[in-house]
């Protein structure tokens, strides 16, 4: 009886703690996407400036 008790306190505990991190993990990976996103069309855009301007 107890260890069942245990068990669901536990799985209950566990979700939790996936859905909290869960929430932290998807907008900081969002931000992460954003930056890379950013990243690769200042490079892009450095490399074609050149070529335009040659």
């Amino acid at each position: 009886m107890i260890m069942l008790l245990g068990g669901r306190l536990l799985t209950c505990y566990s979700l939790r703690c996936i859905r909290a991190a869960f929430l932290g993990f998807v907008p900081v990976s969002a931000l992460a996407l954003l930056y890379i996103c950013t990243q690769q069309r200042e490079r892009s855009v450095m490399t074609a400036e050149p070529a335009a301007s040659a």
